[in-house]
């Protein structure tokens, strides 16, 4: 397999459509992006992109068939005729500056790439260009075909409206076809979405977009209009979901914040042009914003590599926070126990719908595996203790990780340990039964008897010996009334013995 190599020839152009012929109905042919948009501003355009396939200045192969399949849609090369091409994805910086690049080459006579759509789609735009210069030809399934002149190392524009709608799309060529980002606008209009006023938090005001769910409401501003239907829909199930492991565990919802952040029965996630961070929500109530720029990447994961950014999965964790009377204490909830439950929450959360994570600059999956490794750093460096991590707010020295990591990477342990998924779906329910306390030792003696409860033992060695937390003489003095699995176990059978007994008397 070979691939082509770079060229510094960098040329500027203009796309020329040298024949088309409409089958079935009406083509427009539009040369610019910024004149194919205005075209259609009555769909709802989406944007698909090759990043992250190919290591920057490197490339990643993908036999046909089945070739790629990027945000349900399918590029592949056309056996049909008997050649043999490679389908390529050129990372950034390859065969176009700081941009991924999927190319089909090496083939004889002609190469082509044959792009398949799950549904019908009546509009379609690509950046393109070729190897030499000679032209692409364009077939829809719909029957319309046109032809366009190309540059060599240039990358142009092209779109194109059809009035019958399309499924597919061929391009063929003597040449080495290169594709850049690609736009594509469903049948008709855009879907008839309910449509609120909304003030952000920080009293801006928006007129907004109201995708529901189940549980949550998506309310995206009025102006983007580019937003596409069915990947809303995967975000708004998929948050659904979260919303339900939360409620699973905790036994409760966040308390409605009406009107504003609670409508039609739902909690509203609303992307914002500014907010108090990447995300901010209200503790224990519901009302969750996202700041453009992490909706933005919400969304493009879910389109492009079908990841979930993390952000609103840790803000659907301050919903939920519903222990300030039992683990806030003087300062260590707002240090620690607060922060810690959003990050440990995101983590299981996600886990419970089944999708991948992702977080902007960074990858989810390690900084998941080094979250849960905090606890061994820490037992395993003896100056270490409660008091001078997260009671001062402070993570392992060196890790690159806060107290609210370490804080998640005890519970993930106590999971592990004792009882798994049992033990996660129950911690903050025996949370919830313990008494409202004022000072840090209250908070820290509540977190070790809920924990004590859930595992159904004596966590004593563990949490004073092992991990040097300070627990009081009477915390430590009710754990020891807690009865051990064992005990629990032979108080089952002797209890089964005397019904037994009692059966054979009466029967006698």
């Amino acid at each position: 397999m070979s691939m082509h190599k770079l060229s510094s020839m960098i040329l500027a152009a203009a796309v020329v459509v040298i024949s088309t012929r409409a089958a079935c109905g009406g083509v427009v042919i539009y040369s610019t992006r910024d004149a194919f948009e205005s075209a259609n501003t009555t769909l709802t355009l989406s944007t698909l992109i090759f990043e992250g396939l190919a290591a920057n200045g490197n490339y990643a192969y993908f036999s046909t068939p089945p070739g790629l399949t990027r945000s349900d849609i399918n590029f592949t090369i056309d056996h049909s005729d008997g050649n043999v091409g490679n389908l390529w994805v050129a990372g950034r910086n390859v065969y176009r500056s700081g941009t991924s690049v999927l190319s089909s080459q090496a083939s004889d006579p002609n190469n082509n790439l044959l792009i398949t759509f799950t549904s019908p789609v009546s509009s379609f735009g690509i950046d393109y260009c070729s190897f030499y210069g000679k032209n692409f030809n364009f077939l829809l399934s719909n029957g319309d075909t046109f032809t366009s002149t190309t540059m060599p190392w240039s990358y142009n524009f092209l779109g194109v409206t059809s009035s019958a709608s399309f499924t597919s799309v061929r391009i063929s060529s003597a040449d080495g076809i290169n594709i850049g980002n690609m736009t594509y606008g469903p049948i008709g209009g855009p879907p008839s979405l309910p449509q609120v006023t909304y003030t952000s938090i920080y009293g801006d005001p928006y007129r907004m977009n109201v995708w529901e769910g189940t549980h949550v409401s998506f309310l995206t501003p009025t102006s983007r209009t580019n937003l596409n239907p069915t990947t809303m829909g995967k975000i708004v199930t998929t948050v659904d979901k979260a919303y339900e492991y939360y409620k699973l565990a905790t036994g409760s919802d966040p308390v409605p914040y009406a009107p504003n952040f609670y409508r039609n029965g739902r909690g509203t996630i609303a992307a914002v042009d500014y907010t108090g961070g990447a995300g901010y929500s209200y503790l224990g109530w519901t009302g969750i914003e996202l700041q453009t720029n992490y909706f933005n990447a919400l969304y493009n994961g879910v389109v492009n590599n079908n990841q979930y950014d993390q952000v609103v999965f840790y803000e659907l964790g301050r919903n939920f926070w519903h222990y300030n009377g039992e683990l806030g204490g003087t300062s260590i909830g707002a240090k620690s126990f607060c922060t810690g439950f959003a990050v440990f929450m995101r983590y299981k959360s996600l886990e419970y719908t089944g999708e991948a994570g992702e977080i902007v600059n960074g990858n989810y999956a390690d900084c998941e595996t080094r979250t849960k490794a905090l606890v061994d750093q820490y037992t395993a460096d003896a100056s270490l203790n409660f008091g001078n991590t997260l009671g001062a707010g402070q993570g392992v020295p060196g890790s690159g990780l806060g107290s609210t990591d370490l804080f998640a990477s005890f519970l993930f342990r106590l999971g592990r340990d004792y009882g798994g998924d049992d033990f996660f779906l129950n911690i903050w329910k025996e949370v919830g039964k313990r008494p409202d306390i004022t000072t840090d030792q209250g908070a820290i003696d509540n977190l070790f008897l809920a924990s004590c409860y859930t595992a159904h033992q004596n966590l004593a060695d563990l949490f004073v010996d092992d991990w040097r937390w300070p627990i009081s003489t009477s915390a430590l003095a009710e754990a020891m009334t807690i009865p051990e699995p064992s005990t629990l176990v032979l108080l089952g059978v002797g209890a089964l013995g005397l019904l037994a007994w009692a059966w054979r008397r009466r029967r006698a």
